[in-house]
């Protein structure tokens, strides 16, 4: 019990949003980080089907019983012709008016192109009866000075009567609301007692910063007139946030975790429903809630979530469960530095005290693991006070110099007097297995095991892993492993009925919304809202000279079918990679495997002159030195010989060694290389078994400079040639990066109208910074290139733009817009481009469930095309959801485009129904994804841009790691060094 209280209450006020990763929490099987990077999920194709799959869908299902289907089904239900009519009175109002400068571009109208259908979407609506809420910030005497003793002052203070009462809530850090007037008993005294100090008193002020009544902004929304957001949205939808997260706060099995626009909710007690992932990390299932705005209603969208959290137990269970992922390889103690970082643990040795009238165990933060480099010789000036930092006088020593230091091998100075008065041996310096003995008559199992810093390199306090428990609820931030990222697909790979069923009961029982929350004095409509929706037909596509091909259900078959634009390859190579415990290597099988990958190259079109470099076996060293060595002496081979493609078949779980292999080939070797993984390559890969060779040679095809296929009938902006479209990105670090890591931003364009090749170049920039500031630089590229191959620059310059959250479009407009407009004038002189910039969002929580059985697919999801711009969406904005996948398991997810800037569609009146050809564009794009025989989830150039981030993340990683080997662990690595190089003609070669 105490343990989960803990959590609960830690994790809430540690939560955080952000950062890409891989990390992406949802029920189709995303890795439960919030890093941006990483694994979208593929599972097998249908026979003769290439491709990885990029459906969203995840792969490979744990075996859960499916629910019945008619959970969703309601052959009665409605919209609200309310609603519509609100809409469409709304854009007559607007009709033919121009968006403000600086101000979002205006919605042209609703689509109509498309069979209609009716869907559910996971969105409660909220009804107010009047009541005003309180925003408070606090400000705590004197300064808790760390956020551990800030945690402990606001659950006291949020324990204490008058606040129950209040139905406050808090955001763990500087905000409280409330439904009654706190002032009067302000300020507010908080004790926080210890065992081994004694108690210290604090005074907790309340400022009220705003009042707020929510019903007043709903009638403001019901003007039709308005075109930008009411000035009390953002803090009625924020204190709604905090006001919803008041309710599984007070269940102890609940972990919550806030973070800026909403709730993650976890059970982490016995209702949990979780999975192992390996390496001491499990995935637990629970559910996200935030406040939203949909036309002029304010809903509760309602969804799954699936993040993954450390084991509950000793934290020698994790150090063992984590080596036990590369049981071949050394620790890498680097990384699980990194793996542990910012780790609550419960300090054993210290005993339990009292806090919220539970005895709990005290806690405290993981700073890493012994590091002689830093701890206690840090220096230079501290952030927050700007004190000069002072170099401890008797730094720790160590009898081990690499990161990872023993018990055994740590050794700190101390006073001769220990804590409870006992003698120490002899004062001064004395080891940490020494010291526990002597002080607490300890004797260390794990001596010989690192020891944690829990203090911080200025001031390192040591444990060992005897005394460190790891509570419930404890969230992994970093990057998953392969191994890791695959068992969370099986896991949160659902159907749509079981999480329909999971969001309409489990859902609303954690967040307490099953009976009218009276207390805020609200209530939620007991069923998910229905809206209209369309389903896109497919575009035809062309193979060859003059074959079509009519994709069903968001895939098409290869078979019998040509390239649009073989690829000729004169030279290759291959190369099979094995581990030192693998068995003995079949070179007829390998022989074999290599044939036929040719073969169906030339089956496909192509034009392949194989394996006349050879065929070579090697095994991978043990280290990272011995990989660059290996890699070095294989590349300078290849440099002096001619080879076009090399194909290097590796073992499995070597994800470092990969990094190191594309980071030597394609930024310094400059040849091309194709993995695969030998397990497969070898049993797959055989003339019967063409679906495998083909999704391969697929890839081949691209990087060689081939196009797979075009569209039939290509909208008119693309069939005219003239239409430039565009991918940007931006990767961030995951805690798991080396220290300095930097972020990246990646653009891609097409160079034609068959969009089947996507040129792109990379930059690093600050360290979390999602605006891109060399976009001129790099549209200038772009721009540059699409000349050299038309002599012509475009007229039109469409932009998807990935990964901006909503409270960043105006970043995109302000700053990112003035960029490509600077590029444009410096090369088109006194005629400039239209531009149009989409959003293109896929970081939401919003889904789609068939209302009726005949709006559903074979697997009881939306039918691929789904569009939806009614109901879900602003008047002040032009967004749309569009579902342009069907998975072959899971459930999809849909993504957002919100225009942000527009001169091409409605600006110049141009079109006569500017939103249906925007949406017909943006289905078509979906489909030009080369590398597979499926449409993918969203625009093919924001997923590129995606995948490029990621290929730029394991150069950039191989660099750090190849700059600690040969120039020293003190020698910090030039960011920018590790991409000049990697600029290449083709953003194909590198995913």
């Amino acid at each position: 019990m105490s343990g989960n209280r803990n959590s609960r209450i830690l994790s809430m006020h540690g939560g955080r949003s952000g950062g890409k990763s891989l990390g992406r929490s949802g029920e189709q099987g995303n890795p439960g980080s919030d890093y941006r990077g990483g694994s979208r999920g593929s599972s097998s194709n249908p026979p003769y089907r290439g491709g990885d799959q990029r459906g969203r869908g995840g792969g490979g299902g744990r075996p859960e019983p499916d629910e019945d289907p008619n959970v969703m089904y309601n052959s009665s239900v409605t919209t609200n012709p309310e609603i519509e009519a609100f809409e469409d009175k709304c854009i007559a109002k607007n009709k033919g008016k121009r968006a403000d400068k600086g101000e979002l571009a205006l919605r042209p109208g609703y689509g109509v192109k498309g069979a209609a259908v009716v869907m559910r979407a996971n969105l409660f609506q909220a009804r107010f009866h009047g009541a005003d809420w309180f925003h408070y910030t606090v400000k705590v005497r004197p300064d808790p000075q760390n956020s551990r003793l800030n945690r402990e002052i606001f659950t006291e203070f949020m324990g204490k009567e008058i606040i129950k009462k209040a139905h406050a809530a808090t955001d763990g850090a500087q905000v409280v609301v409330a439904m009654k007037n706190l002032l009067p008993g302000n300020p507010y005294e908080v004790t926080i007692d210890s065992n081994l100090k004694a108690a210290k008193k604090f005074s907790v002020e309340l400022t009220l910063s705003e009042k707020v009544n929510p019903s007043e902004l709903v009638n403001t929304l019901d003007n039709i007139a308005l075109r930008t957001q009411p000035p009390n949205e953002f803090s009625s939808l924020q204190m709604m946030n905090i006001l919803m997260s008041a309710h599984p706060f007070r269940d102890p099995g609940v972990t919550t975790i806030r973070s800026s626009n909403g709730n993650k909710v976890f059970w982490t007690d016995g209702r949990k429903q979780a999975a192992d992932l390996q390496g001491g990390i499990e995935c637990i299932r629970g559910f996200n809630s935030s406040a939203r705005i949909c036309d002029n209603q304010v809903f509760i969208n309602l969804g799954i979530n699936h993040s993954s959290f450390f084991h509950e137990g000793p934290l020698h269970s994790i150090l063992t469960l984590f080596n036990a992922m590369n049981p071949d390889q050394p620790p890498d103690y680097v990384l699980f530095n990194r793996y542990i970082n910012r780790l609550r643990v419960n300090v054993t040795h210290l005993g339990k005290h009292m806090e919220c009238g539970v005895l709990v165990y005290k806690q405290r933060s993981i700073w890493g693991l012994a590091c002689p480099e830093k701890d206690g010789r840090t220096h230079g000036t501290n952030p927050k006070t700007k004190e000069k930092i002072i170099p401890d006088p008797n730094p720790p020593r160590f009898t081990n110099e690499n990161i990872g230091a023993t018990a055994d091998q740590v050794s700190f100075f101390k006073c001769d007097k220990g804590a409870n008065g006992k003698s120490l041996s002899a004062g001064g310096y004395i080891t940490v297995t020494q010291y526990f003995k002597e002080e607490y008559d300890l004797k260390l199992k794990y001596h010989d095991w690192p020891v944690v810093n829990v203090g911080s390199f200025v001031h390192p306090v040591y444990l060992p892993l005897d005394v460190c428990l790891v509570p419930a609820g404890q969230r992994f931030m970093g990057e998953l492993a392969a191994i890791q990222r695959k068992n969370i697909i099986s896991f949160s790979c659902r159907k749509p009925p079981n999480n329909y069923k999971s969001i309409t009961q489990d859902g609303r029982r954690i967040m307490g919304m099953d009976n009218p929350l009276k207390n805020i004095d609200t209530e939620f409509r007991p069923e998910m809202i229905a809206v209209n929706a369309r389903i896109l037909p497919p575009p035809i596509l062309k193979y060859g000279k003059t074959k079509t091909m009519m994709p069903k259900d968001g895939s098409w078959n290869l078979r019998g079918q040509q390239f649009c634009k073989p690829a000729e390859i004169k030279n290759c190579m291959g190369v099979v990679y094995t581990r030192a415990s693998l068995n003995t290597i079949d070179n007829e099988l390998v022989r074999k495997a290599f044939d036929s990958l040719a073969a169906e190259g030339k089956n496909l079109g192509m034009k392949w002159s194989a394996w006349n470099q050879g065929i070579h076996t090697k095994q991978i060293g043990k280290t990272p030195a011995e990989w660059m060595k290996q890699l070095e002496l294989m590349f300078e081979h290849i440099r002096n010989n001619p080879v076009d493609l090399v194909v290097i078949a590796l073992p499995a779980g070597e994800e470092r060694f990969f990094d190191h292999l594309k980071w030597w080939s394609e930024t310094k070797a400059k040849v091309m290389t194709h993995c695969c993984l030998y397990s497969k390559f070898v049993t797959h890969g055989r003339p019967e078994n063409s679906q495998y060779n083909a999704n391969n040679v697929m890839k081949i095809n691209l990087k060689m400079g081939g196009d797979n296929q075009t569209l039939k009938n290509a909208p008119r902006l693309i069939e005219g040639g003239t239409t430039m479209v565009v991918g940007l990105d931006v990767t961030h670090p995951s805690p798991t990066d080396p220290e300095g890591f930097p972020s990246m931003a990646c653009i891609v364009a097409s160079t034609d109208k068959s969009m089947g090749q996507w040129p792109g170049e990379v930059m690093v920039q600050e360290a979390r910074k999602e605006e891109i500031g060399t976009l001129k630089a790099m549209m200038l590229g772009r721009l540059q290139h699409w000349k050299a191959v038309h002599k012509v620059l475009p007229t039109n310059i469409l932009i998807y733009r990935d990964g901006v959250s909503d409270g960043q479009f105006k970043m995109v407009l302000k700053d990112e817009l003035p960029q490509v407009q600077e590029a444009v004038a410096s090369l088109y002189g006194g005629k400039n481009a239209n531009i149009t910039i989409v959003v293109a969002g896929k970081r939401h929580n919003v889904r789609f469930y068939p209302a009726q059985s005949r709006f559903a697919d074979k697997r009881y999801g939306p039918k691929s095309g789904l569009v939806v711009d009614r109901g879900v969406t602003r008047p002040i904005y032009w967004d749309f959801y569009m579902q342009a996948q069907a998975p072959l398991q899971g459930s999809a997810r849909p993504a957002h485009y919100i225009v942000i800037h527009d001169e091409i569609f409605s600006a110049n009146n141009s079109d006569s129904h500017p939103a249906d050809s925007l949406q017909q564009l943006t289905h078509d794009i979906c489909y030009m994804m080369g590398r597979c025989t499926r449409s993918v989830g969203y625009a093919t150039p924001a997923f590129l841009a995606d995948k490029y981030c990621d290929r730029a993340r394991r150069y950039m990683r191989a660099f750090y790691y190849e700059t600690l080997i040969k120039e020293g662990k003190h020698k910090k690595p030039d960011n920018n060094k590790a991409i000049k190089n990697t600029n290449a003609n083709n953003a194909m070669a590198y995913i």
